[in-house]
């Protein structure tokens, strides 16, 4: 589910009209606030982000093909979102 879901927006429909894609680790980190900012066009209050909130866990699936499949994706996620904090001068 999550693997068919992500690859169709990244596939068809972020293809269409403006988009930004960002990570949940950048926008804990702080990185995305700036992009975000800049995509809404408006200032964001990040007071409330807590980077203690991290939820991501390491797990022992990685030999199986479909988190193989799901790995794959999720990297070009990443490459998407880092170039489009770069698109927006970050």
């Amino acid at each position: 589910s999550w693997h068919r879901t992500y690859r169709r927006l990244l596939r068809r429909f972020s293809r269409r009209g403006d988009w930004l894609f960002i990570h949940y680790d950048q926008v804990l980190d702080g990185r995305a606030a700036p992009a975000l900012e800049s995509f809404a066009q408006t200032k964001l209050d990040t007071s409330e982000i807590d980077p203690s909130l991290s939820r991501s866990k390491p797990d022992d699936t990685d030999g199986q093909p479909e988190v193989k499949r799901c790995q794959r994706l999720y990297r070009k996620l990443v490459a998407r979102s880092n170039r489009d904090l770069r698109r927006l001068g970050q």
